[in-house]
């Protein structure tokens, strides 16, 4: 899962909360990044579980549904990335140019092998 989606979750549930202030919302966010970070997406899970919002249970279940896809700390361990911009980048790059370069066009002869 990438993580700025997994983020942007977080802050969103943050923000429903807590409109009227803030920095609550702000600083429940952050202790909820912190654990995400490390790899707690489950106690994220938990922690969105017990806010007022009525899709509450719905956001809960996504990081708990999710936990393992959500392994950041491990991921990163491992030289991985957390985020889909690499994957995103790499498709632009060689898939998009090389299909619709100048003069490619949509035809099967143009998609030759890379390699």
């Amino acid at each position: 899962m990438d993580w700025a989606h997994a983020a942007q979750h977080v802050h969103h549930a943050a923000e429903r909360a807590w409109p009227q202030q803030p920095d609550t919302a702000k600083a429940w966010a952050e202790r909820q990044l912190d654990a995400l970070w490390a790899g707690g997406a489950q106690a994220v899970a938990e922690a969105v579980r017990g806010l007022p919002q009525a899709e509450a249970a719905e956001l809960a279940g996504y990081f708990a549904n999710n936990a393992e896809r959500m392994r950041y700390a491990e991921f990163r361990a491992q030289g991985l990335p957390i985020g889909s911009g690499v994957v995103e980048s790499g498709c632009k790059t060689v898939i998009q140019r090389r299909l619709k370069g100048p003069c490619r066009g949509w035809e099967r002869r143009h998609a030759r092998r890379l390699v």
